[in-house]
């Protein structure tokens, strides 16, 4: 038998704005003034067994905190920043296998962090 990984994906997305206030790049000084996206997320969990995560439980988690997101003013998170607190208020929750986080502004660019399962 072939040796695998297994990992389930939940998918979410919330409204907000935010700011790159240090923006170097005077192509896209815009980015210096307080803007909108539609944030994409996806988390990838590690399982062992069938069903170790329930995906509608898992939505649910994560819709409670990305809800307290929505259209807010997020200064100067960007998507590192978001992935990063995503994990760790996951992690509060009891999810100790989450293996990567992506937050994509408008569906289109984006970040994705990888963790080591704890």
């Amino acid at each position: 038998m072939l040796a695998k990984r297994s990992l389930i994906v939940i998918r979410t997305s919330f409204t907000a704005f935010h700011k790159w206030p240090e923006c170097p790049y005077p192509a896209q000084k815009f980015l210096k003034s307080l803007h909108r996206h539609k944030f994409y997320v996806e988390v990838r969990f590690e399982v062992t067994a069938d069903r170790q995560v329930e995906f509608f439980h898992a939505l649910e988690d994560l819709e409670s905190i990305t809800k307290e997101y929505e259209g807010k003013d997020l200064d100067s998170s960007s998507c590192e920043t978001i992935c990063d607190v995503l994990q760790y208020r996951l992690f509060q929750k009891g999810y100790t296998n989450v293996v990567q986080v992506g937050v994509f502004e408008d569906n289109e660019n984006g970040a994705i962090h990888e963790y080591d399962p704890m």
